[in-house]
């Protein structure tokens, strides 16, 4: 029974990306239709909504006693929220609407969207945000606990938000309604909580309870982890999760921009750009953590090569859109493809060991998650936008493309100070030595 409920596990991660992707364009589409569907709704809606996530993240940073019971309460409450989510949404955006727009002049309906986006998007989306550092501390033991580990969740995770995607034009918008749509969705998330909360006991023993003969392992990845911390400084570590987040969103909004010059008007830009950009980001998941295995050196060379394959990537990303027109359908998603995966894939890389980074041992592991993925969150949101607001009006595509890159190198930079550093005060020792 025990090995059953343990092969259940990676369907969760998997299925907890799957809905969370289905509600926010749920939600996105609700709030869209009440105050207009420009790319700066869409621009508002999304950025809110990881917003959203980061605050949930730290809200429950904490670790807990019995967070798998924790993790099957939160994802009842969120269950129950989807479930109602089109009742209140609708109501409460029709109410706003009759009250405000009767004293405001329709130019400021962007206000309302920002307003209703703030009000209604944040606390599912801080319920969704907790699950993060709550399933890692669910699920990931002291002797686990590794790059390998948090790149899988981290990508299965991804790769469900991308399946959830992919179902939302060819299964539950085109043949289902929305309503329904958080219906069955809503319905996933109670299974879920409802696995999890009785069969809780049973998945903490397999977790959590490990032979001895693992000890020393264990003692060697704690080792191996805090000599990374000394490598990369906690502000260091903040600084680039601050801009890692913002570059990775702000080239997702230069997607969508190219996207809509190449395909006008269609409904299935944004699906298959996201798309896109998850999978890939999932895939990058698993190839950087297992590459980097706890090692300190290779965990900074490989930051350092996912930041200049993200630098090389936007710049191949400007290439592929200038070369390459097409009126083929089939060509055109080629052309997605090869505008879009290089840069997720390497961006995929880069989250999951900033938070192994982040903390030398599991215990400090969802107190540091939430710090990390807060602070990823709020650069991502006020990166993009300084770059939607600003940079898109003053300088175009090209100023934004260049901001980016710049950024990407400048992340390089950071990864690097401390060690230049080092090597001076070295020689300097050795100087003085002699």
């Amino acid at each position: 029974m025990e090995k059953n409920v343990s092969k259940i596990l990676p369907i969760i991660i998997f299925l907890s990306g799957f809905c969370s992707l289905v509600y926010q364009v749920a939600w996105e589409r609700i709030i869209k239709s009440s105050f207009g569907g420009d790319q700066i709704s869409s621009f508002i809606v999304t950025s809110t909504f990881i917003l959203g996530l980061g605050i949930g993240a730290y809200i429950f940073r904490k670790s807990l006693k019995k967070p798998i019971k924790a993790y099957a309460i939160l994802e009842f409450s969120i269950a129950i929220f989807a479930l109602f989510s089109y009742f209140i949404f609708t109501e409460v955006t029709n109410l706003l609407n009759s009250s405000l727009l009767n004293f405001t002049n329709i130019t400021n309906l962007r206000l309302n969207t920002i307003f209703i986006a703030f009000i209604m998007l944040l606390p599912p989306c801080i319920l969704i945000g907790g699950t993060l550092p709550i399933f890692l501390d669910s699920f990931l033991n002291k002797i686990n606990y590794s790059n390998k580990k948090l790149g899988f969740i981290y990508g299965l995770n991804t790769l469900g938000a991308c399946l959830g995607i992919i179902t939302i034009p060819v299964i539950f918008f085109n043949h289902i309604n929305i309503p329904s749509t958080l219906l069955i969705v809503g319905c996933i998330n109670l299974s879920i909580s409802a696995i999890l909360f009785f069969h809780s006991n049973k998945i903490e023993n397999i977790t959590y309870v490990k032979s001895t003969i693992e000890h020393e392992s264990l003692l060697d990845s704690l080792n191996v982890s805090k000599n990374i911390n000394k490598a990369i400084t906690k502000y260091q570590l903040l600084i680039l999760a601050f801009l890692s987040g913002g570059i990775a969103l702000s080239m997702e909004i230069v997607f969508f921009r190219l996207a809509s010059i190449n395909w006008p008007s269609s409904a299935y830009n944004f699906p298959l750009i996201l798309m896109i950009f998850l999978f890939s980001m999932g895939i990058g998941s698993f190839v950087f953590s297992s590459i980097t295995n706890d090692s300190v050196t290779k965990s900074k060379k490989v930051l350092n090569i996912l930041f200049l394959g993200s630098a090389l990537s936007i710049v191949c990303s400007v290439f592929v859109q200038a070369k390459f027109q097409t009126d083929s359908i089939l060509f055109l998603l080629i052309k997605y493809f090869c505008l879009v995966s290089p840069f997720a894939f390497f961006q995929g890389g880069i989250f999951p060991i900033i938070l192994k980074i982040g903390a030398h041992s599991k215990d400090e592991l969802t107190e540091s998650t939430g710090l990390i993925y807060l602070v990823n969150s709020i650069g991502a949101f006020f990166v993009v936008m300084i770059v939607q607001f600003l940079l898109f009006s003053l300088f175009g595509i090209k100023g934004v493309v260049s901001f980016l890159i710049f950024l990407c190198v400048l992340c390089i930079f950071i990864i690097s100070y401390r060690t230049i550093t080092e090597d001076k005060l070295k020689s300097i020792d050795r100087k003085s030595v002699v």
